[in-house]
């Protein structure tokens, strides 16, 4: 940027006007020019820096700065004790119904578990966290190896959409459902009612049994596993002796069974499709 050439005509006046015999005259006009160089020195900081002067005088106090997110009730600036973060978490988790180990970290290990899900690489969701030690991570990370988990199974650990079970397409009649383990309505039903009639006013859920809640979760799901590995097997051996027992000898079970061959044929199909329209398995073909 070019600077203005500066304006030397008043030191050139006070040149002119000193008398040569007066020696005070002297002194008042070098103070002039010392105030004149430093006038022009403040003119040419102003025009290489350009915009209004800072007046930090005029500027309000950074009180705002020492305000923490997390503060206690007697004054902004004193930070939350753990034990303080701690029970409102808890207080949190209970108002919502919510069941998690961990508690100031819950959102730690939400975050590392859901992006690995959603395809994130574990370097990358380290880097997010910030855990350089092999110990914390393990911690935080809850998800499973699906792609090793889907290569046990047979298939290719490298197209995890490879992984498909025909007889999930199979879904059990209710009826057939509730005969197997007819009890988990009623232990559900039961531990609703321990929950409230052991819970105290400083703790509501002094009854909870996370190990029941988790069996209970599995026996339901096993319900629905069970029926479709036995329609399986019933279209391939119908003399197995599983079919001499309830409610696998029941009509509703063998019309059920019936059905299932032409619903997993059609599955396998519908797979086939897919699989051959994917776009890497067009480029392979290609």
């Amino acid at each position: 940027m070019c600077h203005p050439r500066p304006d030397f005509s008043a030191r050139k006046e006070n040149k002119k006007t000193k008398p040569e015999n007066d020696q005070n005259n002297t002194d008042e006009v070098d103070e002039d020019f010392s105030e004149v160089s430093e006038a022009e020195s403040d003119s040419s900081d102003s025009q290489s820096h350009p915009g209004p002067a800072l007046d930090t005088e005029t500027l309000p106090p950074l009180k705002w700065y020492r305000f923490t997110l997390f503060s206690t009730q007697s004054s902004n600036t004193i930070p939350m004790s753990y034990e303080t973060h701690r029970e409102q978490c808890n207080d949190q988790k209970k108002r919502l119904g919510l069941q998690h180990h961990k508690v100031t970290h819950g959102g730690r290990s939400y975050t590392a578990t859901t992006a690995i899900q959603q395809g994130a690489s574990i370097d990358s969701v380290r880097a997010l966290g910030n855990w350089s030690i092999a110990s914390s991570w393990s911690l935080y990370n809850h998800s499973l190896p699906v792609d090793a988990i889907v290569a046990a199974a047979g298939f290719n650990g490298k197209q995890v959409n490879s992984y498909f079970v025909a007889r999930e397409a199979i879904v059990p009649p209710a009826s057939l459902l509730l005969s197997i383990f007819p009890w988990i309505e009623a232990e559900e039903k039961a531990y609703k009612h321990r929950l409230i009639a052991l819970a105290k006013p400083t703790n509501k859920n002094a009854g909870q049994d996370e190990a029941l809640c988790y069996l209970l979760n599995l026996l339901r799901r096993l319900r629905t596993v069970l029926l479709q590995d036995a329609a399986v097997l019933y279209s391939e051996h119908p003399e197995a002796p599983i079919f001499k027992f309830s409610p696998f000898n029941s009509n509703d079970f063998q019309q059920f069974a019936a059905s299932a061959a032409q619903i997993i044929r059609d599955a396998n199909e519908h797979q086939r499709q897919y699989l051959q329209n994917l776009p890497t398995n067009i480029a392979d073909n290609l």
